[in-house]
């Protein structure tokens, strides 16, 4: 991953944002990617496609499926996710019901006089909480960052990205390459990385790679 090469030279948090934006740029960018989806109930081939934004003509070639019929727990590839526009506007679930108050908001602040931007949402959380996908999703990235812990990134429609840390990594309940249905569990939280802080979970919403208020997943 592009980041690997940054991360040594990381000593402050000041750059922080920057790894982390450098890391999803890595991750939309990168090339061919096959997913894989679990059959659900009451799922057909048009509404695995429709969800994900690609074709029925593509499913059924990549999975050499001679017949329209599934098995609940069937196992389908495609390969990347998202092509076509969303048919409507997403409607943001919120990740983790469980946070409470907002500990480090979104945005502009000072830190020793050095304006700094805050591209997410901390918000007080116990650990041990689900989160869950407020959306549907693909699992672009799991893996640990330095000042974030373990971060979990997904990739949604019309270029929306949505970031979340620290997770704990051994509750993780997909793994990246996962297709994931709005409302599915990801895993739960972790210990609080930042010192002196109270739990908490780190909340990112991006829109072609640019951080925007992420107020609609959470309360």
């Amino acid at each position: 991953m592009l980041f690997i090469k940054y991360r040594d030279f990381i000593k402050s948090t000041f750059y922080v944002p920057l790894v982390l934006t450098l890391l999803t740029f890595s991750v939309a960018a990168a090339e061919t990617t096959t997913f894989t989806y679990e059959v659900i109930p009451g799922d057909n081939l048009t509404f695995i496609a429709n969800r994900f934004g690609i074709t029925v003509k593509s499913l059924q070639t990549t999975n050499k499926l001679t017949s329209d019929v599934l098995s609940i727990g069937q196992e389908l590839r495609f390969i990347n996710a998202f092509q076509k526009t969303s048919p409507k506007k997403i409607q943001w679930n919120h990740a983790c019901p469980q946070t409470g108050k907002i500990l480090r908001p979104f945005g502009k602040y000072k830190d020793k006089n050095i304006l700094m931007a805050r591209t997410g949402t901390d918000l007080s959380c116990p650990v041990g909480s689900k989160v869950k996908a407020p959306a549907t999703a693909v699992v672009r990235y799991i893996g640990p960052l330095d000042g974030f812990g373990t971060v979990l990134i997904l990739e949604h429609f019309d270029g929306f990205t949505t970031i979340y840390s620290p997770m704990d990594e051994a509750t993780m309940k997909v793994q990246e390459g996962s297709a994931i249905n709005k409302g599915q569990l990801l895993g739960k939280t972790a210990q609080p990385v930042l010192e002196n802080s109270p739990p908490y979970l780190h909340i990112e919403l991006r829109k072609d790679q640019i951080a925007i208020k992420p107020n609609a997943l959470h309360p």
